[in-house]
């Protein structure tokens, strides 16, 4: 392990809730919803993220350079509205139990229930 690689390790001081909060918010963002036919790649090594033309996030291997999550436009596009609604319900500080709710639609047109 490389000294000073990462200084912070071990002193994350955010909760639990605060975490799921923020990879909800970041993944959640209209940004990264492909709607338009515009996806992001992103390259874990440095945390860059550019515009690509597949409509989906992209993540791509540090070694190998290989997308590891394949995904379909239609498939994306509901796991990002999954996302979009998690961060919705965690900012109107919802349980995590209603977080958690099996999902009735599979297509990512499921609503956000007031």
């Amino acid at each position: 392990r490389e000294p000073n690689r990462f200084p912070g390790l071990g002193e994350n001081l955010q909760s639990s809730g605060e975490l799921l909060h923020d990879f909800f918010g970041l993944w959640g963002r209209e940004d990264f919803s492909g709607r338009d036919g515009t996806g992001r790649t992103v390259f874990v090594y440095d945390a860059s993220c550019e515009e690509n033309d597949s409509g989906v996030l992209v993540m791509r291997c540090p070694l190998t350079g290989k997308n590891v999550n394949p995904f379909t436009p239609t498939v994306w596009r509901a796991i990002h509205a999954e996302f979009a609604r998690a961060d919705a319900l965690l900012t109107q500080s919802r349980s995590l139990a209603e977080l958690c709710e099996p999902v009735e639609d599979t297509m990512g047109r499921r609503s956000l229930r007031a």
